[in-house]
């Protein structure tokens, strides 16, 4: 007997596969179970086959019911929250690094699954599995002894707001998905606007909810800020032509842009110390990581001024354009502060886009005590903050501000089902597409902290690097490598055979070869022990001739961090060093 069609099968069997509740895979074992029915080799009723289909029909109809649950909204205090409430409780409160002796060997093996289970898992077994794989022996951020990055305890209110953004859900590409939310952000990033440019209270009252122009954007973090500003920038300067023969680098690309304005090549000039985020963008708008000039630092780690003219004047005598000056306010590596004003004055000098990477340091506007660190901020084309840094906003909180608000124009782009050209879409000017509603957490900071509330908060960051510092420096252990512009300081153990060298600065390179060596490890098995942390780098150090020398690198960005917590850290190091798993034989 030959295959039966789908019009020969048993209604019950058809019904089930029209409405999805059987697949293809269970129609062809029915079928063949019928076929054999049909042809006397099957035992039992027709009725079988009909009860079987239909039981699956029912199956499938109560996992349907069960995931539409899933998206209804429930009432609180299920178990479900009353375990993430306590777990969120317990990690925040965590006053270690992380779990000692777990590596990242270990956590890897727990993650090898690659294929998809069919059945759905129940919430709570999930949960507990993503507690215990996951949670247990992640990163503490908040912990007040993890000094080595630029993470941090939040304020207690953002985890009810984030609860909040996730219930609403929206989208700031379109003001049909984010009505309200739309007109807040513009709003906080005109508060950040007016701290960084203090234009006057007319030039806001035009621009705060002009839909023709941004005061600035929000960006998932500092990578896509740096990258939207140079993207202007080069926009801007490789723009159309007035009589329309020539449609601009967005249309036409840069090879031809470039032509077309007379120019070989095009650079980004910046300090040595600039973050790498830098180089991404460099990639992208189409120069190519070697299109990014990286000029040599001074002894305080600061870009040097003559040395950048130098290369700006060479650069326009090879008719190379250049698109954009960087200045850093708060060096990864360093926290140094380049000479803004000396920077926006030869931008001015050489009609260069001047925009400053303030991701980390910016914050310091806050303070009248070090405001006058960022001195020139204030003439830069563009401002680079993060949110997420020395705001204390969750991760995914970037933005880029502009001095001109109508310079966005020159990356908008439309669509004709959303971000119309007359619309308030955000979408029109960001590099993301659909993004969350993060400017929340901003809106909510600036009102709840204000602006004395980030003063006192900063001011104290300051002081605790300031105080290890001074540990430091009356230390015979250690040998501070950089003096604390704002809160991130460098610093190294030299073992006890070379102090007398180190001192004098007459080390040679192999003994400082030695002296890296021994940090690296030292580095390595405090973050093992899981106790406390510090980061680690390697910098052209100026006191040794601009040799490479490994430093322990510390960031004091978490406000709960303290004297007794730097008091910690050092004993934390001294207990390793004296155990002797690191010393001057072992070198």
């Amino acid at each position: 007997m030959n295959n039966l069609s789908e019009s020969q099968l048993p209604p019950m069997l058809l019904h089930a596969k029209c409405f999805g509740f059987l697949d293809n895979e269970q129609v062809d074992q029915y079928r063949l179970k019928y076929q054999a029915f049909r042809r006397g080799e099957a035992k039992g009723a027709k009725n079988e086959i009909r009860d079987a289909a239909k039981q699956d029909c029912e199956s499938a109809k109560a996992l349907e019911s069960r995931m539409l649950e899933l998206f209804q909204p429930t009432c609180s205090g299920t178990a479900v929250e009353a375990m993430v409430d306590q777990v969120s409780h317990d990690f925040i409160k965590a006053s270690t690094f992380c779990t000692p002796d777990v590596t990242e060997e270990e956590i890897a093996a727990r993650f090898k699954e690659w294929k998809m289970q069919s059945e759905p898992q129940e919430i709570s077994m999930y949960m507990e599995r993503v507690v215990k794989d996951a949670v247990n022996d992640s990163i503490h951020t908040s912990a007040p002894q993890m000094i080595g990055h630029m993470t941090s305890a939040l304020p207690s209110y953002m985890m009810p707001l984030s609860k909040l953004l996730v219930a609403m859900n929206q989208n700031v590409v379109k003001t049909e998905t984010a009505k309200t939310v739309t007109f807040l952000e513009r709003e906080a990033l005109g508060k950040l606007h007016r701290l960084i440019y203090n234009f006057s209270d007319g030039f806001y009252a035009d621009h705060i909810q002009n839909p023709r122009c941004m005061l600035g954007l929000f960006a998932s973090g500092g990578t896509l800020a740096n990258t939207s500003a140079l993207w202007i920038a080069r926009n801007n300067k490789l723009g159309a032509a007035m009589d329309g023969t020539f449609a601009g680098v967005e249309r036409e690309g840069l090879p031809r842009a470039l032509r077309y304005h007379g120019y070989d090549d095009m650079i980004i000039i910046g300090s040595a110390l600039m973050h790498y985020s830098l180089d991404k963008a460099a990639d992208l708008l189409g120069m190519g990581v070697q299109g990014l000039v990286k000029i040599p630092v001074n002894s305080n780690y600061q870009v040097d001024l003559d040395m950048m003219e130098a290369k700006i004047v060479e650069a326009m005598e090879d008719r190379t354009l250049i698109a954009a000056v960087v200045g850093i306010c708060g060096t990864t590596e360093t926290g140094a502060i380049d000479d803004l004003k000396g920077m926006a004055d030869l931008a001015a000098k050489y009609g260069i886009h001047f925009h400053v990477d303030a991701a980390w340091g910016g914050p310091c506007i806050f303070s009248n005590l070090h405001r006058n660190k960022a001195k020139g901020i204030e003439l830069a084309d563009s401002v680079t903050l993060d949110g997420h840094k020395q705001l204390w906003l969750p991760m995914g909180c970037g933005m880029v501000f502009l001095k001109n608000p109508y310079a966005v124009n020159a990356v908008s782009k439309t669509a004709n089902y959303i971000i119309r050209k007359d619309s308030y879409d955000l979408g029109k000017f960001t590099i993301d597409g659909s993004r969350g509603a993060q400017a929340i957490y901003l809106h909510a900071n600036l009102a709840l902290l204000g602006l004395r509330g980030y003063e006192v908060l900063y001011d104290r960051t300051v002081r605790i690097a300031r105080y290890m510092a001074r540990c430091i420096l009356t230390s015979t252990d250690f040998e501070l490598l950089v003096k604390p512009m704002s809160n991130i300081l460098l610093y190294r153990w030299v073992p006890a055979s070379l102090r007398s060298k180190a001192l004098d600065a007459s080390l040679t390179d192999e003994e400082n070869e030695m002296i890296n060596e021994a940090n690296r490890k030292l580095q390595d098995l405090q973050k093992q022990r899981g106790k406390t942390f510090v980061s680690r780098t390697t910098i052209n150090a100026p006191k040794y001739n601009q040799k490479p020398v490994v430093g322990l690198r510390v960031v004091i960005g978490n406000p709960l961090t303290t004297e007794a917590d730097i008091d910690a850290v050092f004993l934390d190091q001294n207990s390793i060093i004296k155990s002797h798993l690191i010393s001057d034989g072992a070198m």
